[in-house]
């Protein structure tokens, strides 16, 4: 055992990194030595909630189809083959006897996603009847068939043409009904939900939407977890030790107590190299995430010439500007790095030395120019303060002073700034400027996103929907696609009634139910009827190329892109979203309420912005359309008048109050009392 109290003792005298594969694939599960793709797996919270959902759907007498999403790096392929694996050792029950799994990569794209599957299962690729060849296919694995698919959403975005990726999806359909009725279960992976694929038909979406109900996102997350309790290899004395380092940090940065108690689990990692790295990981490269970073970085890696981290000196932090030396390769191949390759690096690899001629300011400074780098590639970032370069590197130049650790940042960043070149000063901090032309990379990047979007409306207005929140529009302060129930106080009465918005789910059974549906939506008569409940349709929007634009920008805002970029699409994306949100509210505001017949009835609009009094303005129509008696038997009027008192008594001499054939006198009288 490696005595703690060494002199000078290195980081793997106390912590080491788990060597294991980086990538996984479908294919190692058929190696002889495959027993790592189970062992190396770390089940966190979400992974086994995911499990029990799958389980819990292999319990059912019949399937279904399910996506897992997740984006680049958060262990899709991983998830698939740990389950698979489990599948094959039986360690699952109840579950399918029968699994077959394929990844789309290895098949080229202008092949039809039947033909591929149909070879996968043993189903012939003739003319006869689909579901006669899948009826022979299914009796013949009568135990349950389980087909997981990775590399989906790739396979369809690649599609050379637009009937090809049509046909794929409608195969995607029948797949998804066939499971509704057989012991058949589809798990399919994705980077991304099925409406980014492609031009996806509106229809086929809400299709594909409902044979697919079942989504389990995988997030980054859980990398913590993983890092702390299972990569990294910490001996009896990692604790103790790593506590030491900790407070001596505390002492220099108290203000970041949490980050450095966060230390504790992650040494020798910083904690802002994970959420730096997640911030930017995506504009480097979409293979190459957090878990290949940690093993290359600290296992070393001759042919990428890094050496082991884990041999330097216990103290040493694997700190942010580390990602940089990490992806350099990618800044001379990606145009979107070409200003910072062409630029930044070839200037002060010239006269960075002649800026800073003391060896150890020079090195400081050559890390600084990586946090700055980091910053601009940040999309939600602006500015490289004092205080976050000092703790991302955790200066420690004095500790019985430790504002000399922010002096000496500040000195390297004044001559940076005042002798070099693209690093400029705001009060808040330090950032690159590269003199780009935000307007013609703005313009690119759009137009990519552009040729992306589907061409079908209802796909876009969901979209752009699903982008807002209640306090952009106040009826998403209503749960979506479900009944909630409400209360109106009507003439001193206390009346409940259900509202649902969005999707129409089974209506309840009893009471008045009203509909808020989307204004893409088309009036269904024979639904309301079936549904028993009446109908709220707005006003159809008719949105254009702006429609198109708003869900462009939305789903640029949720990438990696410079700060320049960032803010142009964010500033954009904001006044049409106002304009989105400014229909939205006219077309509720201009509805047209059915009742549960489909005839249109005239109603007060309530104030949109008030919830309870929008929705209370419509109940008031309701409840007089279907008690229309109420109001003048009410108790607000008064008492009965003699002749309807004298008429109600002379029916209860000799009948039931409550029965159905009852006399119009007393139907008006139970219904206001």
């Amino acid at each position: 055992m490696q005595n703690s109290a060494q002199p000078n003792p290195q980081i793997k005298d106390f912590v080491t990194v788990r060597d294991c594969p980086t990538v996984v694939r479908f294919s190692d599960l058929s190696t002889q030595n495959n027993q790592w793709i189970s062992q190396n797996y770390f089940l966190n919270e979400e992974i086994k909630a995911h499990l029990k959902a799958i389980e819990q759907c292999f319990a059912k007498e019949h399937g279904c189809g399910i996506f897992l999403i997740g984006s680049y790096g958060t262990g899709k392929s991983h998830f698939l083959a740990y389950l698979i694996q489990q599948m094959q050792a039986r360690k699952l029950s109840p579950a399918p006897e029968n699994v077959f799994y394929l990844s789309l990569l290895d098949y080229a794209s202008h092949g039809s996603l039947e033909d591929i599957i149909s070879k996968k299962l043993g189903i012939k690729t003739d003319d006869s009847s689909r579901s006669a060849k899948w009826s022979f296919i299914q009796e013949k694995l009568s135990g349950g068939i389980l087909l997981v698919m990775d590399e989906l959403s790739e396979f369809l975005r690649s599609k050379p043409s637009s009937q090809a990726f049509t046909e794929d999806i409608r195969f995607l359909q029948f797949l998804g009904e066939w499971a509704q009725g057989e012991s058949f279960w589809l798990l399919a992976a994705m980077q991304e939900q099925i409406e980014h694929t492609g031009d996806l038909e509106y229809s086929l979406y809400r299709k594909i939407k409902d044979r697919f109900p079942l989504r389990l996102l995988l997030s980054a997350t859980h990398f913590s977890d993983l890092l702390s309790n299972h990569l990294l290899i910490k001996n009896e004395n990692y604790s103790v030790q790593v506590e030491q380092l900790a407070n001596r940090w505390l002492a220099l940065y108290p203000d970041h107590k949490h980050h450095l108690l966060q230390i504790k689990n992650y040494y020798p990692l910083h904690p802002a190299t994970l959420t730096l790295m997640e911030e930017v990981r995506d504009g480097f490269s979409q293979t190459r995430g957090m878990v290949e970073f940690v093993i290359r970085q600290m296992g070393g890696d001759d042919a990428g010439r890094i050496t082991p981290f884990v041999n330097r000196h216990w103290g040493e932090l694997l700190s942010p500007d580390f990602i940089i030396d990490h992806f350099q390769d990618l800044f001379e191949l990606q145009p979107e790095f070409l200003p910072l390759s062409q630029k930044l690096f070839p200037y002060y690899r010239e006269n960075l030395d002649k800026l800073f001629p003391n060896p150890l300011m020079c090195q400081l400074a050559k890390r600084l120019i990586k946090l700055l780098v980091l910053t601009y590639l940040s999309p939600g970032r602006t500015h490289l303060s004092l205080e976050d370069a000092c703790f991302w590197l955790l200066i420690s130049v004095s500790q019985l002073q430790p504002e000399k650790n922010t002096q000496i940042i500040h000195k390297i960043f004044t001559i940076l700034h005042e002798q070099g070149h693209y690093i400029e000063k705001k009060p808040q901090g330090y950032y690159l400027d590269l003199k780009q032309d935000i307007g013609i990379q703005f313009d690119k990047q759009l137009s990519h996103y552009l040729t992306d979007l589907p061409q079908s409306q209802q796909i876009l207005l969901e979209e752009a929907f699903a982008g807002l929140s209640s306090s952009d529009f106040p009826l998403l302060q209503l749960e979506q696609n479900r009944w909630q129930q409400r209360q109106i106080n009507w003439h001193f009465h206390p009346r409940q009634f259900w509202v649902c918005f969005g999707e129409l789910a089974k209506a309840p059974d009893s009471g008045l139910a009203l509909h808020l549906r989307l204004p893409w939506e088309q009036n269904d008569v024979k639904s309301a009827k079936i549904n028993q409940c009446f109908t709220l349709q707005p006003k159809p929007i008719n949105a254009g190329d702006e429609l198109r634009t708003m869900v462009a920008l939305q789903r640029m805002s949720q990438q990696t892109l410079s700060e320049a970029v960032s803010k142009r699409v964010l500033s954009q994306l904001q006044n049409l979203r106002n304009n989105f949100i400014t229909q939205l509210h006219n077309a509720y505001l201009q509805a047209a309420l059915y009742d549960k017949e489909g005839l249109q009835l005239q109603f007060n609009v309530g104030n949109l912005h008030r919830i309870d009094q929008f929705l209370e303005q419509i109940a008031l129509t309701l409840l007089k359309r279907t008690y229309p008696g109420f109001e003048r038997f009410a108790p607000s009027h008064g008492s009965l008048s003699k002749t309807v008192y004298i008429d109600l008594m002379d029916f209860a001499e000799n009948n039931d109050l409550l029965q159905e054939d009852a006399i119009d006198t007393v139907k008006l009288i139970r219904e206001a009392y």
